[in-house]
């Protein structure tokens, strides 16, 4: 009931009032004293007041596709009429389970009510959890409906997919996956990559005199025994190149091309910290973000919050610029690249251009890669009939040629279709899906 009716009553009261007056009509009185009657009751009667919530347990860290459980605690403590709850959450989120939406009626007694429900989200980033919005309602609808809440409680964190690196610790496994070469070094233990031959000095140990090498070389004329030497340990350092052009914003509003490269640096780079490497990363966005390489969890948590951050950047840098402002971190240290993107034709120059830069920084070796390309394949996002799954095959043929291109520049180059393959799965395969 709107003020303007409620003032129309008023007004009818006192008009039925004033004309029984003057004709001396019992009848127009009693109508105009049951209208006044009914309107001094309703507004002694006061809505619902003094509402709180209460969670029991507020989680600000998941990841995708986890399910979070969510509970709210009312309280309304005076007034009589309805109350209607909404506990808002973000768009990006679905439900799961329960209702988020709650209508209650209060009456004398104080009311005490919990909502229950469960969403889950696809999509990473960093999302305000609000505090539920109400109304009260006046039960005869005399007063202005009261609204409140949806201020700000907190900050949710959803976190791309957790690598499940247990089913990746077999050594056969292992040996697929390409690891980066070790970096130069002059001093530290030496290790099994065979560097040179040379004669023997004062202190080699003798269980590394070459027997062989030493026969050959004393039927020529040389009078010392030749030693083997092999390369010295150093760091495997590892760069993760995310491409955060137009071409990745391809998908749904939930989930694109992006979201699921976001998934791969954040289980490639848990994958080769563990295991001693030294991981840094570039996106490419206008300004650039980098993360040096590092190693440890610290690295780690560095890199998962920008790979939380990061969306698609209409400005974006190429991958070939990424990689010249990277060049200053390279001095004495031949990485291992990876680069994640979407191969198209109008990307393709762009990701050719990059392999032959990263070659400059690289020693390529017979049956190591150094270079390793990710296409992310995101069209089974999109997909719903057979003809769009066919149009998705043919426009891989037009980027064949340069897939080609990059395997004869030395190049590991890896095609991960989304929506087929989950990325622990492609790198149980040993990053060998074409």
């Amino acid at each position: 009931m709107t003020y303007f009716y409620i003032k129309s009553i008023m007004g009818l009261a006192i008009l039925l009032f004033s004309i029984g007056i003057i004709l001396g009509n019992i009848a127009f009185l009693s109508i105009a004293f049951v209208h006044i009657i009914f309107l001094a009751i309703a507004f002694m009667i006061t809505q619902p007041q003094e509402i709180s919530f209460e969670r029991r347990k507020n989680q600000t860290r998941v990841f995708v596709g986890q399910i979070i459980e969510r509970n709210a605690l009312i309280s309304v403590k005076k007034g009589i009429g309805l109350v209607i709850i909404y506990d808002s959450i973000p768009k990006e989120f679905r439900m799961i389970e329960g209702s988020n939406y709650v209508l209650l009626w209060k009456g004398l007694r104080p009311l005490n009510f919990e909502i229950k429900y469960k969403i889950t989200c696809d999509k990473r980033g960093e999302y305000h959890l609000l505090s539920p919005l109400y109304e009260s309602r006046h039960p005869l609808n005399v007063r202005e409906v009261f609204r409140d809440g949806g201020h700000v409680e907190g900050v949710l964190t959803v976190m791309p997919k957790l690598l499940n690196v247990r089913r990746i610790r077999n050594q056969r496994t292992l040996s697929k996956i390409p690891m980066p070469p070790m970096s130069a070094a002059k001093t530290g233990l030496p290790t099994t990559d065979f560097q040179e031959l040379r004669e023997y000095s004062y202190g080699d140990p003798y269980t590394s005199i070459n027997w062989k090498a030493t026969a050959r070389f004393n039927s020529r004329g040389a009078k010392l025994p030749y030693v083997n030497v092999f390369e010295k340990e150093g760091k495997k350092v590892v760069w993760l190149l995310l491409d955060v052009s137009v071409s990745m914003a391809v998908g749904t509003s939930v989930r694109n091309a992006l979201d699921c490269a976001a998934d791969a640096a954040n289980a490639l780079s848990r994958f080769y910290l563990e295991r001693g490497c030294s991981v840094g990363l570039y996106i490419c966005t206008k300004d650039g973000v980098v993360k040096p390489p590092d190693t440890g969890k610290r690295q780690y948590q560095s890199i998962l919050k920008e790979l939380i951050k990061a969306k698609v950047d209409p400005a974006s840098q190429p991958l070939t610029v990424a990689v010249e402002h990277c060049g200053k971190y390279f001095m004495g240290v031949k990485p291992l690249f990876i680069i994640i993107t979407r191969l198209t034709r109008e990307s393709a120059p762009y990701v050719l251009r990059a392999v032959k830069e990263a070659r400059k920084y690289t020693r390529p070796t017979k049956g190591k890669h150094s270079i390793i390309v990710i296409d992310v394949d995101p069209h089974g996002l999109v997909s719903r009939e057979p003809v769009e799954d066919l149009a998705s095959q043919v426009l891989q043929i037009f980027t064949k040629p340069e897939a080609l291109a990059i395997r004869r520049l030395g190049g590991l180059y890896v095609r991960w279709k989304t929506t087929e393959l989950d990325f622990s799965e492609l790198m149980l395969r040993g990053m060998r899906a074409w």
